[in-house]
């Protein structure tokens, strides 16, 4: 559960917290959607999985 502005998780976590599908956050990251919050570090990939932190999912989305 993502608690302060700081704490980040999975694509999928995040997906389920705002109450949304993982493609759709997924697709929006890879269609570019997503850049701001790239370059300040609030969404990156590491491997194969994407992690975003509850600032950048605000920024994007509103609270949950």
């Amino acid at each position: 559960n993502l608690v302060t502005t700081t704490q980040s998780t999975n694509l999928e976590e995040a997906a389920e917290i705002w109450g949304m599908e993982p493609n759709k956050i997924k697709g929006e990251i890879e269609a570019f959607g997503f850049d701001t919050q790239i370059l300040k570090g609030k969404i990156k990939k590491v491997g194969d999985t994407w992690i975003i932190t509850r600032q950048g999912m605000i920024e994007k989305y509103g609270e949950p």
